[in-house]
């Protein structure tokens, strides 16, 4: 089986970041690490705002914090910076409202390096994931209607052991579709082969 290629890592939202916060030595990998994040402003000033925030650099955001104004939103800012010039491991939460809208933005605007990228989708903790999930199921669709390789770490409690071995030991060692065979809680969610599927 061929193994991956893939050496760089996008965090998309606020479980993803802080899964990068408890993974010891994550800085330390032969990665390059891009973050995306939203982040509300301090009301208690007069002048605040929010912001969308791609690594370092800070974008205002005053639309309302919705799918369709924030994917807009990211699309434009996708096109004036590279957040995704070569296929990744993108890991995020598919609850997070920002994960929803930066993939779409990123299939919206024919980005290859997505397609060939490979989805790590983080089980929504709580009840969010029942609020969500017609959001979840449109999300899910957009990525098997592109046939992109998404897995889904299920069990929370193990997911920073999960995407620890996914991005250190099991990538390296194992193609991606034997992987869940090797990493509790981790599924196949879209893109096997049909030779292997059985």
């Amino acid at each position: 089986m061929e193994k991956s290629t893939i050496n760089k890592l996008l965090l998309i939202g606020n479980h993803a970041l802080s899964i990068n916060k408890r993974i010891k030595k994550i800085d330390d990998l032969a990665l390059i690490k891009q973050t995306l994040m939203y982040k509300t402003g301090d009301p208690f000033l007069e002048n605040f705002d929010n912001f969308v925030q791609i690594d370092t650099i800070k974008h205002s955001y005053k639309n309302a914090y919705n799918f369709d104004d924030l994917t807009s939103f990211l699309k434009l800012k996708f096109k004036e910076n590279a957040i995704l010039d070569s296929p990744a491991l993108v890991i995020g939460n598919p609850s997070e409202l920002l994960f929803q809208s930066a993939l779409t933005a990123l299939l919206e605007n024919e980005n290859k390096a997505i397609k060939s990228s490979i989805i790590i989708l983080l089980y929504p903790i709580g009840m969010v994931g029942h609020d969500t999930r017609k959001e979840l199921s449109s999300l899910i669709y957009l990525l098997k209607k592109n046939a992109i390789q998404t897995l889904l770490i299920r069990n929370s409690e193990t997911e920073i052991e999960a995407v620890h071995k996914i991005i250190l030991n099991d990538f390296s060692m194992h193609s991606i579709y034997e992987l869940e065979n090797h990493i509790e809680g981790l599924e196949h969610l879209i893109g096997k082969p049909k030779e292997v599927l059985f």
